[in-house]
């Protein structure tokens, strides 16, 4: 879990390699807005789960937030038509704080951080956002507890939701064939099994646009 937590924090450094971007699962360099996350998926390997093997509260399908996350996005021109990939917004904290992010910003500051890789206050205020996600876990009542002491065996939440399905097994994708991969892997846009059954069916993603190329 600490590993994992210090990659997080490694990828965040003002001097790691990229100029402030994180990375996402296959390495590319770039800060993901909150527009660019409904585009390309879950990444640092799976996201939150590669760090604890699960979310900070119940997901419902495709949030309220990510919604309205897509919609503003496409009002500034800056999404595509498609399906918003939602997956990060299940967490009903990173939903809120993105939405109070988006409502301050211009659509300005928005493409600046998007396309242009700028710093800006909307910028700062996405970072403190996925930080949250990462490195705290939510109890589901208003407190949070540092993500590295979720299923470390004694309950910290008031309600023990830290430690609530800890030896769930890790949920799996049968690429056909004896080989599986991670569940999250489906339809994320990237081929994981080698006949490349998680990416077949899969919907037609939103993707982020910029003037004049991304």
């Amino acid at each position: 879990m600490l590993e994992c937590i210090n990659r997080v924090t490694q990828a965040l450094a003002p001097d790691a390699p990229g100029t402030r971007a994180w990375r996402d699962r296959r390495g590319r360099g770039r800060l993901p807005s909150p527009l660019v996350l409904l585009a390309i998926g879950s990444w640092l390997s799976g996201g939150v789960g590669a760090c604890d093997g699960g979310d900070d509260g119940p997901g419902s399908g495709e949030p309220p937030a990510c919604e309205l996350a897509a919609e503003r996005s496409r009002a500034c021109g800056l999404l595509s038509e498609g399906e918003p990939n939602c997956r990060l917004f299940e967490s009903p904290s990173y939903g809120q704080c993105v939405t109070l992010c988006m409502d301050a910003a211009t659509c300005e500051d928005m493409r600046e951080q998007a396309c242009d890789d700028l710093d800006n206050e909307f910028s700062f205020c996405i970072e403190r956002c996925q930080l949250n996600l990462f490195l705290f876990f939510q109890c589901g009542d208003g407190t949070e507890i540092e993500r590295e002491r979720r299923c470390d065996a004694r309950p910290d939440c008031a309600s023990g939701a830290d430690e609530a399905r800890c030896d769930e097994p890790e949920p799996l994708f049968e690429c056909g064939g004896g080989e599986s991969v991670r569940a999250d892997a489906e339809c994320d846009g990237e081929q994981d099994c080698v006949s490349g059954r998680d990416e077949a069916d899969c919907p037609v993603r939103a993707m982020t646009t910029c003037p004049g190329g991304f």
